[in-house]
């Protein structure tokens, strides 16, 4: 999986999660290990912001 695809299923799993905050959250909070990305993470950001 190149690096764009895998991003791409990141925000697609965070975006899917939007109904189940607490999980949208620990979702965010493992994205934010992992990726350095700034598109990843202003996208975990916003969804810890909602949850």
């Amino acid at each position: 999986m190149n690096k764009q695809t895998k991003q791409q299923a990141i925000l697609h799993q965070l975006r899917r999660l939007a109904n189940q905050p607490g999980e949208q959250a620990y979702y965010a909070l493992e994205v934010l290990e992992q990726e350095r990305s700034k598109q990843m993470v202003s996208e975990a950001l916003a969804a810890l912001t909602n949850a």
